[in-house]
């Protein structure tokens, strides 16, 4: 909560808006309120693993906030491993210069986004008849 803060204070200092719809910066504490919160977004800023699968899941490109090798891998297979930062190296200044690069090129990835959601959910439908015929 005080890294939303010190974002939220930094924006507001810049005189960038940062008020609803602009900015969601509530916790989500079920799966419902993820997907909505998610669902009303362009662009999921993270450190959390499951906000960020939600998020690709809906084709919405992600910022991963990462402390752990299972969000670098997700986002990099996604192709997004330039929107990758490491939470020793995060600032006010690195985070928002992430933000105006994906925000420049973000037409540009939704389809390649979409593609690699379709080589997971493909891969998954594999796996699950495997299961379902070993029954």
């Amino acid at each position: 909560r005080s890294v939303i803060k010190e974002f939220v204070a930094v924006l507001k200092s810049r005189r960038i808006a940062s008020d609803a719809p602009l900015l969601i910066a509530e916790p989500a504490l079920t799966v419902e309120q993820l997907l909505r919160q998610v669902g009303e977004t362009e662009v999921v800023i993270s450190a959390r693993y499951h906000n960020l699968v939600m998020a690709l899941i809906q084709n919405k490109p992600v910022i991963a906030l990462s402390d752990h090798a299972k969000l670098d891998s997700l986002v990099t297979d996604f192709g997004l491993a330039q929107y990758l930062i490491p939470l020793q190296n995060l600032s006010p200044d690195v985070l928002t210069g992430r933000f105006k690069q994906l925000e420049n090129e973000m037409e540009r990835l939704k389809p390649r986004l979409n593609a690699e959601l379709e080589k997971y959910r493909e891969a998954l439908d594999r796996l699950y008849a495997t299961v379902i015929s070993s029954e």
